[in-house]
């Protein structure tokens, strides 16, 4: 659960006043321009130079009780805020991924349905002549901030296979590197057109949206 800001650190209780950072500023810049002013050239001005000193010391710790409880709430209710905001969004997120993979499988499926379809219809074609029956295939429906692609994934399943189409030169020198991700470019740019052996190809249905 999201932590609660103990009352006697809420921000609003322990807030620095603009009196206060008004005086802070005076002061600060004039304890600054008195350094810039000081020399040190006996054992008086040495005294003196020490007394000023003890006297920075006691304002920093004067900003410090002023402004460390107002760093604390601040922090505290920051913290308070990621963890609403986590909390309400993963819910979402995880609805949005369940989605998401339903309507990657739908469409696949879809895919699957209508390129038998267009099978049929050219071998029908082919048959009669008759080209009608092409455009007949049914559209996908558009839906409004979301769209579909392909992502293709490349995974050595035996080396020593495609080693071998290396070697014959069926296949790039690069999907035996240490870059993993050259299998993947591979499956990519090919889409499963060129076999290797030992080289399984897969295809995934990637579902984006965005907030409309």
């Amino acid at each position: 659960m999201p932590k609660k800001i103990p009352p006697r650190r809420d921000i609003n209780a322990v807030a620095v006043s603009d009196k206060a950072l008004n005086q802070f500023n005076e002061k600060a810049l004039s304890i600054l321009e008195t350094a810039k002013s000081i020399t040190v050239e006996d054992d008086d001005q040495m005294l003196e130079v020490g007394e000023f000193l003890k006297g920075c010391k006691a304002t920093l710790k004067d900003l410090d009780e002023t402004f460390d409880d107002p760093i604390r709430a601040a922090r505290e209710s920051l913290d308070t805020i990621r963890d609403a905001k986590k909390k309400y969004s993963e819910p979402v997120k995880e609805a949005e991924a369940i989605v998401k993979e339903k309507l990657g499988l739908y469409n696949t499926k879809r895919m699957q349905i209508a390129q038998q379809k267009n099978m049929e219809a050219l071998q029908t074609a082919a048959k009669t002549g008759d080209m009608t029956a092409l455009s007949k295939a049914d559209a996908a429906p558009k839906i409004d901030g979301v769209s579909f692609r392909e992502k293709w994934t490349g995974t050595i399943v035996d080396l020593r296979a495609v080693v071998k189409d290396i070697v014959a030169s069926k296949a790039p020198v690069d999907l035996v590197c240490e870059d993993k991700s050259a299998c993947n470019r591979f499956a990519e740019a090919t889409k499963g057109q060129i076999q290797v052996n030992g080289l399984k190809v897969e295809k995934d249905q990637i579902v984006s949206s965005k907030a409309s």
